[in-house]
């Protein structure tokens, strides 16, 4: 790295100061993904709603109780397909705005300027090798996961006789089986946390070196091994400047809740102003520092045509 870290956190801040239209993508993804989950509880509350006129209809007569397991068997594949529809959506959002937003840092960082054009065109260009290296990641972190938890239902279903070793008490079966996945989650969680840190420049790779997601995963691996000091510092800035801004949010929203009325209303601007700040502030800072932090590692292998 040719610069050090404090170089790279004040030129984050410089740039932008001089450039405040780097908050636009975030903002403008923050408010599209709401919008969405906004009407998306309007349309399942109004699903639920009829159902539960139709199951009270229904429960009147025993006669009709296939056609209330139907209807709730319907409403519950309808409000899963949503949910999951939302969230596809929702992911390619994110990586739309989130190529837009790195391709604005990269032309900030190159030329102390950037415009919104950059966003529109790098979010056309790279959001799907985005979109599918943030699924790869988030599979790389859930499979094991995943994995335990097939195992820890197969010792409950199998497993009896083994347990049954500490004592014939149920409780001290069930102590076992909760001691069991306590452990097999707070291991999730350093594993998760190893992923996040080593693949922390990968969708940067995607969109600065103009690469696919799979190749972007894999320059930022390399980069992690090159640079494993600069990065997981860098992670762990940005993570104690979160966890500060995040505490004071909570601890203000808190006091708020003890107010009855106007503490809801204060609440609800509060929530506004702390979540367009993360999106219109931090968020493009970050951004500005990681894209920083892999320019000057010299991974540029190909030249992004804004």
């Amino acid at each position: 790295m040719t610069e050090n870290l404090t170089d790279i956190l004040k030129e984050g801040f410089e740039l932008w100061k001089n450039n405040p239209v780097l908050g636009i993508p975030p903002l403008l993804g923050w408010i599209i993904q709401y919008g969405l989950w906004f009407i998306a509880g309007i349309i399942i509350m109004f699903a639920v709603l009829g159902v539960g006129l139709g199951a009270v209809s229904l429960s009147e007569n025993i006669e009709n109780i296939n056609a209330l397991i139907q209807s709730l068997g319907a409403a519950a594949v309808f409000i899963f397909l949503v949910v999951a529809f939302l969230i596809v959506i929702t992911l390619l959002i994110d990586a739309f705005f989130k190529a837009g937003l790195i391709g604005m840092s990269k032309e900030a960082i190159e030329t102390g300027k950037t415009e919104i054009s950059t966003m529109v065109e790098c979010g056309k260009r790279k959001f799907i090798p985005v979109f599918f290296a943030n699924l790869i990641i988030l599979i790389l972190s859930l499979l094991p996961l995943i994995i335990a938890g097939i195992i820890f239902l197969i010792l409950i279903a199998s497993g009896a006789a083994s347990i049954e070793s500490f004592g014939d008490a149920e409780i001290v079966k069930y102590t076992f089986l909760f001691l069991l996945l306590l452990v097999i989650f707070l291991l999730w969680i350093l594993y998760a946390i190893v992923i996040d840190i080593i693949f922390s420049v990968a969708i940067y790779a995607v969109v600065i070196s103009d690469t696919g997601a799979v190749e972007g995963l894999r320059l930022g691996f390399r980069f992690f091994m090159k640079n494993k000091l600069n990065v997981f510092l860098m992670w762990l800035i940005i993570l104690c400047i979160s966890f500060v801004f995040g505490s004071i949010y909570y601890m203000i929203q808190v006091f708020l809740s003890f107010i009855p009325i106007i503490g809801a209303i204060v609440g609800f601007v509060l929530w506004v102003v702390f979540y367009v700040f993360m999106a219109a502030v931090f968020t493009p800072i970050t951004a500005l520092w990681w894209s920083r932090i892999y320019m000057d590692g010299g991974e540029i292998n190909k030249k992004l045509t804004i």
